[in-house]
């Protein structure tokens, strides 16, 4: 009893019978389309989504370890020294010591990193976003930004578990530490 969109089986937890009302595929491909528009716009910047949202997760978050920032991005640790070598090449960010170990750096962003940010990359991020939501009115884009939030925080929170022996919250497979409570990103931008 299908209406040809699979809305029925889908709601059964079965496959949907068109692609087009797969969660999945539709997420990926709107992932997919705000990607490409916004390397292409980061090109002449010689940066990549990735970049900046290292970039952006350090601005909002202020200096942590590479392996902190990788794990609250999903960048593995190999894929993570390379972005921050680069960065640091282009004086961007800066490795510091870390004030509460001074075996870790912590990487920071230079005030030229700063500037470039925004004077230029978050005009790029904000137009790239209104013009792939240029479609919906200003709820709607405060809807998709509510439910993404909420979908993203949930599988965040349901892959974190108490590492009781140093009392700090850990993602599996990795060592770093959550981000403290009222430092996670703003919803209402794009970053990758």
């Amino acid at each position: 009893m299908s209406t040809g969109h699979g809305r029925e089986t889908e709601a059964l937890g079965c496959a949907p019978a068109h692609p087009l009302s797969s969660i999945g595929f539709l997420l990926n491909k709107a992932a997919q389309i705000l990607l490409d528009d916004f390397e292409r716009e980061l090109r002449p910047y010689d940066l990549t989504a990735r970049e900046f949202g290292v970039l952006r997760h350090i601005e909002l978050n202020g200096g942590q370890s590479q392996q902190s920032i990788g794990a609250n991005l999903r960048i593995d640790r190999t894929t993570m020294v390379t972005v921050v070598d680069v960065l640091e090449r282009r004086g961007l960010v800066d490795r510091v010591r870390d004030a509460g170990d001074r075996r870790r750096y912590a990487i920071t962003l230079t005030e030229r990193g700063r500037e470039h940010l925004h004077r230029d990359l978050v005009r790029i991020e904000q137009r790239v976003t209104d013009q792939f939501l240029a479609g919906l009115d200003v709820s709607d884009r405060r809807r998709i930004v509510d439910i993404l939030g909420q979908l993203v925080g949930h599988q965040r929170n349901a892959t974190r578990t108490l590492d009781r022996s140093r009392g700090k919250l850990t993602t599996p497979g990795t060592e770093a530490a959550a981000p403290p409570v009222g430092t996670q990103p703003r919803r209402d931008t794009v970053s990758s």
